[in-house]
């Protein structure tokens, strides 16, 4: 990001900071008080539903609080099990067919929308929440919180926490942070606005193609896509990737509560 790119992102989160912050309370205790180049689209049938007779869920021997120290963001959930996470990211494409097929289709999938999506159409989180999709935190308005303060990246956590409580009531506890990009600050910052964890990925859907951190999936790999015209098309080549791999997606948030 150039200086001139960093001071007009600047300047936009203070003009959100103006609104937020008499909104946003960040208690001394920790705790949220308020509440490459684009390939052409190719068109894919609707991925079939998911068998959930045999969905996995977290194993009783799996220690979720041993799974993030606090000093970087999970990439990946070491377990046994043979199972993948599907997140989503954003919400710029609302489509509510998305919202249908997450219904019909039964998806272990776990959503970050950010606040200013979720402010912009609360009814249709409400929608996913109950098709089955969980909702977590990604931020207000999706700034890279490696250039602003502690109490900024706060503010940007707790804002986008509090849209999605003041949408679906419920209420996050796991943060992703906009573009994978974190600093110590936001580490704070995060448990500050009561997030459990900070979670990144270490596999990419885009496009219909697929990149991945270490050359493969394993176990625990969290895979991430976004919420686009593209994202059926994503969808099926995320759910085949896993299929080929032995892998079961399942959901993020089984894992890390």
């Amino acid at each position: 990001m150039s200086r001139e790119q960093r001071g007009t992102e600047r300047t936009r989160l203070r003009n959100i900071l103006t609104v937020l912050a008499a909104a946003v309370t960040i208690a001394a205790a920790g705790t949220l008080t308020t509440p490459a180049q684009a390939t052409p689209t190719v068109a894919s049938p609707d991925p079939a539903p998911l068998d959930t007779g045999a969905a996995v869920t977290t194993p009783a021997s799996l220690d979720t609080r041993a799974l993030w120290d606090g000093t970087r963001p999970i990439y990946f959930v070491p377990t046994t099990n043979r199972v993948v996470f599907i997140t989503v990211d954003d919400g710029i494409d609302r489509n509510i067919r998305w919202v249908q097929l997450m219904r019909s289709g039964r998806w272990p999938v776990v959503m970050f929308p950010t606040g200013e999506m979720t402010d912009a159409s609360p009814a249709y989180w409400r929608g996913m929440l109950a098709a089955g999709v969980p909702l977590q935190d990604h931020t207000y308005s999706h700034p890279d919180l490696r250039w602003h303060s502690t109490y900024e990246q706060a503010v940007q956590i707790c804002a986008g926490a509090r849209s999605i409580y003041q949408a679906t009531r419920t209420k996050p506890t796991i943060v992703r942070p906009p573009y994978g990009a974190w600093n110590a600050g936001t580490l704070q910052a995060a448990r500050q606005c009561g997030m459990r964890y900070v979670v990144n990925w270490d596999t990419v859907v885009d496009h219909g193609r697929i990149t991945y951190a270490r050359g493969y999936l394993r176990p625990g790999s969290i895979m991430l896509l976004h919420l686009t015209p593209n994202f059926q098309t994503d969808l099926t080549v995320a759910l085949e990737a896993a299929q080929r791999a032995g892998l079961r997606p399942a959901y993020l948030t089984n894992y890390l509560r």
